[in-house]
């Protein structure tokens, strides 16, 4: 991850609700819809992490799949490994505990896009993908280590009625 210059933390929360009100508008989902349409259903577990490299755009420059796993080790992109991992755990979850195909029950493939932005606070389930901001560095670090914040945000998939559906959903500011 890029080192982020100091901000003054009131700033941080500001911005991020800002770009909360895009996302939920449609705005940044549109595009994301469009590039990250899956391709044919695959049965099993089939996840994608892209890096949007600190820009508020969807998805991003793909990096991870079930094909080419994240980098580990010195030098590895740490949110990647992470949200590749943390969306294999969350369809573990769904398999083992619900019986489910992923978190709609129909294959749908798991996607994630992270370093979103620039100090973007949050990590939101756009109907489509999680996305991951990196926070401040300061106060509100990475939102890919928590683990249970990617079956809480994504498991909105399969309580909303259309997974296509643009509502973003904020990890930061909702969870007590």
């Amino acid at each position: 991850m890029a080192e982020q210059d100091p901000v003054p933390p009131a700033s941080v929360p500001g911005a991020t609700l800002d770009e909360m009100r895009e996302l939920e508008s449609g705005q940044r989902c549109l595009p994301a819809l469009i590039r990250c349409a899956p391709g044919p259903k695959r049965p099993g577990k089939y996840r994608s992490v892209y890096d949007a490299q600190q820009q508020f755009m969807l998805p991003g420059k793909l990096v991870a799949n079930e094909h080419t796993h994240p980098r580990t080790g010195e030098g590895a992109d740490v949110e990647v490994a992470e949200a590749f991992a943390g969306c294999g755990a969350t369809y573990d979850f769904f398999a083992q505990i619900f019986g489910r195909r992923s978190i709609d029950d129909r294959d749908m493939p798991l996607v994630s896009t992270v370093h979103y932005g620039t100090r973007f606070g949050n990590a939101v389930w756009d109907g489509r993908q999680m996305i991951y901001g990196d926070g401040d560095g300061i106060l509100i670090k990475r939102f890919t280590s928590p683990l249970e914040v990617i079956p809480s945000r994504s498991s909105r998939a399969s309580r909303s009625p259309s997974p296509a559906s643009c509502s973003a959903s904020s990890a930061a500011f909702s969870e007590s």
